[in-house]
């Protein structure tokens, strides 16, 4: 076991309560989003280096998903969890073609990225 994933730990609090704080204010929704992706990917990477496996250069949490699956089966009970919060990588950093997030928006991708990050610390709690 890799002691590598208590540093990806460490960068998944900061996320999450940079996400919260800026939920806080009301007036991001986008980079309050962008933080709970950053929750959900960086909770894979966490794992991925439990369990001693190569971390990939990719922000898609699909990918990195499928890469843990074999080993935390029940990763695909959160399927959907990170196909909604996927998207905040791109959407929420860049003008032009994309949809306005809103308030309840990000407030999903709040929870959703919660829960997450709750399973990933019980496996690992647990392995």
């Amino acid at each position: 076991m890799s002691q590598n994933y208590q540093e990806w730990l460490n960068k998944v609090e900061e996320d999450e309560f940079a996400g919260n704080k800026i939920l806080e204010g009301e007036q991001f929704p986008g980079p309050a989003c962008f933080h709970f992706q950053q929750v959900s990917e960086k909770c894979l990477k966490a794992l991925l280096a439990f369990h001693d496996k190569r971390i990939p250069k990719t922000h898609d949490l699909i990918v990195l998903a499928s890469l843990i699956e074999p080993i935390v089966v029940e990763i695909k009970d959160f399927k959907t969890h990170l196909e909604f919060l996927g998207r905040y990588y791109i959407e929420t950093r860049y003008p032009g073609g994309f949809p306005i997030i809103t308030l309840k928006e990000a407030e999903k991708a709040q929870k959703l990225a919660s829960e997450f990050k709750n399973f990933v610390i019980q496996k690992l709690d647990n392995d």
